[in-house]
């Protein structure tokens, strides 16, 4: 699986997806101080090396246009902010108020903490912060209290998740925001019952 996984991720030619693959697994070694959790990678990076292709493809961040034109999206995005920074434009008009601020077509921020920031204001991007703050900090807790892996899997996925969605839309994404709110529950209710199961112990 972590194979057929790999190479997956490795052919999407994503660099969002390898950064957020290698967030997610710095993470998880952070917190179980597993250095296990390196080795997928250190296979990627070789790989990278090994192919042509791929090498070119992450060093072209540093070439004229590398940036796929998201500092110019973001700084749109930033101007919007500037003039609307508690309420915001409006939700779903990111692309409407857009060719205000630069002459390129585009639907989105290519972050989605900007772009909620930009459409809705200072208090939903603290709300939503806060509610991911607040979730990590007790599965976090959750899993120094009883070891769970699986817990640790689902935070370090979370994480990649979010670390990707900075360079992404994909709480924009209906397909995406099912599978990450999907996530986050599964890893709430999993944080729940190691809760619930460590009360039973002690009692």
């Amino acid at each position: 699986m972590v194979v057929l996984f790999g190479t997956c991720l490795i052919l999407t030619f994503s660099r969002g997806g390898w950064l957020g693959y290698i967030m997610a697994l710095v993470f998880m070694v952070y917190l179980s101080k597993d250095y296990r959790f390196l080795l997928p990678s250190v296979i990627l990076v070789i790989t990278f090396f090994c192919f042509t292709a791929l090498s070119n493809r992450m060093l072209f961040i540093f070439e004229a246009g590398g940036d796929a034109r998201r500092f110019s999206y973001w700084h749109a995005a930033c101007l919007m902010i500037k003039e609307n920074p508690f309420l915001g434009k409006g939700l779903g008009t990111f692309m409407d108020y857009f060719p205000r601020y630069k002459s390129l077509n585009t639907s989105y921020a290519h972050n989605c903490f900007l772009q909620i920031w930009a459409e809705s204001g200072i208090f939903s991007i603290l709300s939503f912060l806060s509610f991911l703050i607040l979730l990590f900090r007790n599965s976090i807790k959750s899993f120094y209290n009883n070891r769970d892996y699986v817990i640790l899997g689902f935070l370090g996925g979370a994480f990649g998740f979010l670390s990707h969605a900075f360079f992404e839309n994909h709480l924009y994404s209906l397909q995406l925001s099912v599978l990450f709110w999907l996530w986050i529950a599964i890893l709430s209710a999993g944080t729940v019952l190691n809760k619930e199961s460590s009360n039973e112990d002690r009692g």
